[in-house]
């Protein structure tokens, strides 16, 4: 496949020998974008299927929302941080180091709660702000509230993937549906809808101490 147009993602060259499902996932792997398939009888081939980044496509919330069979909420902040300071490996005679912050955090908390991380795989500056600004996105979601809410089985199935309004008492706000289990309960097939899931943020942190360690590079 080759594409050519300005300011646009385009795929540039990627080879597809899979079937339907397999070049749909490698299509949108490439590119880090989300898709859903709209559930009907139509063949494989003819399927509709959005293409969005997270949080991109939303859509209303079901009615059945107003009165659920059950809602779920969790706050976890274990590994929340509203600031981040990275100091990479000495390179050149210097060493490469960044600070973020999210202030609308700071001010919501009412304090700075500032994470340290060494990354020896990181030797410019470019480098040490680019992970600051991506992994102190994931330190302030772990504040967010996350859960589940369950609701009969509807026709048709509502999708994961789509934003959808939710209020798990901070407010209704868009909240992404990571996943939707079907199961019967003692009276009723219902539909568990489950709402941004913790992020792996804690596994990435160990990950670059471990390589620290590893390394033995002291910085």
């Amino acid at each position: 496949m080759l594409g050519d147009l300005t300011d646009v993602s385009v795929i540039d060259r990627l080879e597809l020998t899979g079937d339907h499902f397999e070049n749909l996932q490698r299509r949108h792997e490439y590119g880090n974008f989300l898709f859903t398939i709209e559930h009907s009888n139509a063949d494989i081939g003819n399927l509709t299927v959005t293409s969005y980044q997270e949080g991109d496509e939303t859509r209303s919330a079901p009615i059945a929302y107003d009165d659920p069979i059950e809602l779920e909420a969790q706050v976890d902040a274990t590994n929340y941080h509203n600031a981040i300071f990275v100091r990479g490996s000495e390179s050149g005679g210097s060493t490469p180091t960044a600070t973020n912050e999210d202030t609308n955090e700071i001010n919501d908390v009412g304090k700075r709660i500032e994470l340290t991380v060494k990354s020896p795989e990181i030797t410019t500056e470019a480098g040490a702000q680019f992970l600051a600004t991506n992994l102190l996105t994931e330190l302030t979601d772990e504040n967010d509230r996350k859960g589940k809410i369950t609701v009969p089985l509807q026709d048709p199935i509502i999708s994961p993937g789509f934003a959808r309004p939710i209020d798990f008492g901070n407010g209704e706000i868009n909240k992404t549906i990571e996943n939707v289990i079907l199961r019967h309960s003692t009276t009723q097939l219902v539909q568990e809808h489950e709402f941004v899931p913790p992020e792996n943020v804690a596994e990435r942190i160990e990950e670059l101490r471990r390589n620290t360690r590893n390394i033995g590079t002291k910085i």
